[in-house]
């Protein structure tokens, strides 16, 4: 798959996480979510930050355990990564 749709797979996966999320839970936990990060991902421009993916983690922590965030926003970039690094060498 390619990185751009990986990405755009990604931003979607995290949009529909969101909509799951009572709207309480969200605001009392005082969160920022970098737009600018949501953007390029959405448009498969940029790997999700760290930034954003703390906030993700934080916000996503009752509705989902680390090996589901782990597998569907963490994994498959690393994954990519592996894969351009040994085309490299």
């Amino acid at each position: 798959m390619a990185l751009s749709e990986l990405r755009k797979q990604a931003y979607n996966y995290i949009t529909e996480k969101l909509a799951a999320l009572p709207v309480e839970s969200v605001r009392d936990q005082n969160l920022l979510i970098p737009l600018e990060d949501l953007r390029l991902l959405k448009e498969g421009k940029a790997n999700p930050s760290a930034e954003l993916m703390t906030s993700l983690r934080c916000l996503f922590e009752n509705i989902m355990g680390d090996n589901e965030f782990e597998m569907n926003l963490v994994a498959p970039f690393e994954e990519v990564k592996e894969t351009e690094e040994e085309e490299a060498n």
